[in-house]
């Protein structure tokens, strides 16, 4: 007689998974409360309050795959969590915010692995690689990558002015524009300004923008976020210049109270687009294999 043997995965114990994400949200309670503290003072990542909700809003877009996957517990997902938990451990005795910020990627990373498997991991790796953006960096790493975009910025925008004939003279973060009346105005590129903003939203907004779009092969995501920086930094002296221009052409005034706060906005959305066309460019190049992504609900 044939006897067939059944392997069955370890089943799922939905109190202790319940009791383990009650853990970690204890655990990770104070680093929750810094992420959403730095999100609100710092402009840098005013986008963190988005991440969230955006990664479970693409879980959600998959549910109907995640729910034909196959799941069971895979040990395998200790080593992430461990991981997750040491780096959180280590934040805390060192006083690094943001390495306990990426534990809890892989904290989560980790969880998901060990109580749902490989399968649903799969399924889940962009929504959980998306938690990446709202890791925010140290102050002095912010600061040491501002000001050379401060000085980019002030520089380039009054080079290009200039070569439109009007006179501004650049010094460090400020410049000088000499006005229609031959009186002298004075602006200064400030970290707001230097357009590290839009960069880090718009790579954001691009990788998010890569995933959904159907053909796009890994490689033409990458060119997707390697783009976005130069796309942003472009849009971001567009405005420079236009703030010179109107301040000189029209009123100072109107330069700083009206375009300097709408300009911003405006010009994003059309950066956005403008990745938006780029991806629609590189579907187009015999750029690696093309994969069928899950279908959505």
């Amino acid at each position: 007689m044939d006897t067939a043997t059944e392997v069955r995965k370890p089943t799922i114990n939905y109190a202790f998974a319940v009791a383990a994400v009650a853990l970690l949200l204890a655990l990770y309670m104070d680093t929750l409360i810094y992420l959403v503290l730095r999100w609100y003072n710092t402009p840098v990542y005013s986008h963190g309050f988005l991440v969230i909700p955006i990664s479970l809003g693409l879980a959600w877009t998959i549910r109907a795959d995640l729910v034909k996957a196959d799941r069971g517990i895979d040990k395998g997902g200790l080593w992430i969590l461990g991981l997750g938990v040491f780096l959180l451990v280590v934040g805390y005795f060192v006083d690094v915010n943001p390495v306990r910020s990426a534990s809890l990627i892989f904290s989560t990373w980790g969880a998901v692995r060990y109580f749902y498997g490989r399968e649903v991991t799969k399924l889940l790796a962009f929504p959980i690689f998306f938690l990446c953006f709202m890791v925010v960096l140290p102050t002095a790493v912010i600061d040491k990558v501002g000001f050379p975009l401060q000085l980019y910025g002030s520089k380039s925008a009054a080079h290009a002015v200039n070569a439109m004939g009007i006179p501004v003279f650049s010094e460090g973060v400020n410049m000088t524009l000499s006005m229609k009346d031959g009186s002298d105005a004075s602006f200064a590129v400030a970290q707001a300004c230097s357009g590290m903003n839009s960069m880090v939203e718009l790579v954001a907004m691009s990788a998010l923008l890569a995933y959904l779009m159907p053909l796009m092969t890994f490689p033409r995501r990458v060119a997707m976020l390697v783009f976005a920086a130069p796309i942003a930094l472009l849009a971001n002296l567009t405005r420079l210049i236009g703030i010179l221009l109107i301040a000189r052409g029209i009123s100072l005034n109107f330069a700083m109270k009206v375009f300097h706060e709408w300009s911003s906005p405006v010009l994003f959305m059309i950066a956005l687009g403008l990745m938006y066309l780029l991806a629609k460019g590189l579907i187009w190049l015999p750029i690696g294999k093309p994969k069928n992504k899950p279908k959505t609900a």
